[in-house]
C-alpha cells in the first residue's frame, strides 16, 4: 500500500467539483457515523490512524489534515443515524452517475486483489478526498501552466521602448511601469499580449469558470541580473507567496509572468510541483497569487540586456459566484497597491526606518512561506476549531 499510486488513481475518478465536493461530505459523514461508536478511545485511534498514513507515505501534512479533520467534526458531537449513512453511500454513488465519472471501486471489483485495492480505499481516502477538495475546489492551487505566444510585433515594440527608458549597464535593481501610467501607444501592445495570454489560459479553464483581467494590478517589470540581499527585491530570490488571501474560498487571482525578450540567466522556480523554467522569447507561467510557493535564481552574471517581463493578473471564478470573485479582485488590488508603494520604499534602503521596514518586507514573507511549506495554512485554519475547545 502506497498513498502516493492510491491518490493518483483516486484522482482519475474524481475529477469534477461537485463530485469532490459531494465525497468530502459523504467521507465526513462516514467518519463521524464510524467514530460514534468508538466512544472513549477516539483519541488513540485518531493518533494511531494517522501514524499509519504517514507509514503508508502519506504526506505528513495531509496526515496532520486527517487528524485535525477527524477531531473538529467528531467534536462537534453530532450523531449520524443508519439512515443518514446509507443515504449519503447513495447521494456519493449518484454524484458519478450525474457526472458522468465511473466509480474507483468499478476498476478492481472483479479482480483477485479487491480486499488489498479495498483496504487501500478506506485507509486512504479522507487524506486523498481532503487534498483534492482544497487544492481543487475551496483553495484551487498549485495548478502551474505553462505556454507561450507569438504576437513578436507587440513584444518587440515594447522591448524597444523598454530599452530607451533604462540604463542597460545598471543591473543592480529591479524597474516597473505600472499599466495605469503607461502612455497610449505602449498601452495598445500590452493590451494585445494580455487579450492574447487571457485567451490562452480560458481555453484551458473548465467550461463553468470565467476569467476577467485585473488591469490595476498589471505592469512591466524589468528583472534585476544580481540578486542583492540588502533590499526588499531579495524576496523574489527567497521562497514565498505573493498576497496574503489563501483562505478566500472557490476562486483565485493568477499572476501571470510573460517573458518579452531573450532571458539566459533567470530561472523561476516551483518547489511543490518540481518545475524549473528559465522563461524566454514569449513563454509564460501562470500561478496563483494568493497560493503558489515561488522564487527565482539568478546565474548572477551581467547579460547585455536584462530580463523584460509582464506581470498580468486576472480573477478566474466559477459563473455563481461572481459577487464575491470581484471582491477578492478589489481586496488583491487594495493589498498589491500598498505592497508596491512599500517595496519601492524599501528598494534601496539607506535610512534606519527604510532598512527596517526592508527586513519587514523579507520577514513577513518568510513568515508566510515557513507556514504554508512546514505546516499549511489550511491546517492552521482546521486548528483554530480545535484549540478553542481546550482553552
Amino acid at each position: 500500500m502506497n498513498f502516493l499510486s492510491f491518490h493518483n488513481n483516486f484522482e482519475e475518478y474524481h475529477k469534477h467539483p461537485f463530485t469532490i465536493s459531494v465525497h468530502m461530505i459523504t467521507v465526513l459523514i462516514s467518519t463521524i457515523y464510524i467514530y460514534q461508536y468508538i466512544g472513549v478511545y477516539n483519541n488513540i485511534v485518531t493518533l494511531l490512524y494517522t501514524m499509519m498514513l504517514f507509514i503508508f507515505g502519506t504526506n505528513y501534512k495531509l496526515s496532520i489534515s486527517s487528524m485535525l479533520m477527524i477531531g473538529v467534526f467528531t467534536s462537534l458531537r453530532r450523531p449520524i443515524s443508519t439512515f443518514v449513512f446509507g443515504m449519503s453511500i447513495i447521494v456519493q454513488y449518484l454524484s458519478h452517475v450525474l457526472m458522468k465519472e465511473k466509480t474507483m471501486i468499478s476498476s478492481y471489483y472483479n479482480t483477485s486483489s479487491f480486499i488489498k485495492h479495498y483496504t487501500s480505499h478506506l485507509i486512504f481516502t479522507l487524506p486523498s478526498i481532503i487534498h483534492l477538495c482544497f487544492q481543487k475546489v475551496v483553495f484551487p492551487s498549485n495548478q502551474i501552466l505553462l505556454d507561450r505566444i507569438d504576437s513578436l510585433t507587440s513584444r518587440k515594440h515594447l522591448i524597444n521602448w523598454i530599452s530607451s527608458q533604462i540604463d542597460g549597464k545598471d543591473q543592480s535593481k529591479t524597474t516597473h511601469w505600472w499599466y495605469n501610467n503607461l502612455d497610449k501607444n505602449e498601452l495598445l501592445h500590452f493590451d494585445i499580449l494580455n487579450d492574447t495570454v487571457m485567451s490562452k489560459i480560458q481555453s484551458k479553464l473548465e467550461s463553468y469558470k470565467h476569467i476577467q483581467p485585473i488591469h490595476q494590478m498589471n505592469e512591466i517589470y524589468v528583472s534585476t541580473s544580481i540578486n542583492n540581499k540588502y533590499n526588499s527585491d531579495n524576496v523574489f530570490y527567497s521562497k514565498h507567496i505573493d498576497g496574503p488571501f489563501y483562505l478566500f474560498p472557490f476562486c483565485s487571482v493568477k499572476r501571470v509572468i510573460l517573458s518579452l525578450n531573450n532571458n539566459s540567466n533567470i530561472t523561476t522556480i516551483f518547489p511543490n510541483n518540481n518545475i524549473e523554467h528559465m522563461l524566454t522569447n514569449g513563454e509564460f507561467v501562470m500561478f496563483d497569487f494568493n497560493r503558489d510557493i515561488h522564487y527565482i535564481e539568478s546565474n548572477n552574471v551581467f547579460v547585455t540586456e536584462p530580463r523584460m517581463t509582464l506581470k498580468l493578473h486576472y480573477v478566474v471564478y466559477p459563473r455563481v459566484i461572481y459577487y464575491p470573485a470581484m471582491l477578492l479582485k478589489k481586496l488583491n488590488v487594495m493589498y498589491d497597491k500598498n505592497a508596491r508603494d512599500m517595496f519601492l520604499y524599501t528598494l534601496q534602503p539607506n535610512s534606519l526606518s527604510q532598512k527596517f521596514m526592508s527586513c519587514v518586507v523579507n520577514l513577513s514573507t518568510n513568515l508566510t512561506y515557513l507556514t504554508e511549506q512546514y505546516f499549511g495554512i489550511t491546517n492552521l485554519l482546521l486548528a483554530i476549531p480545535l484549540l478553542k475547545m481546550f482553552y
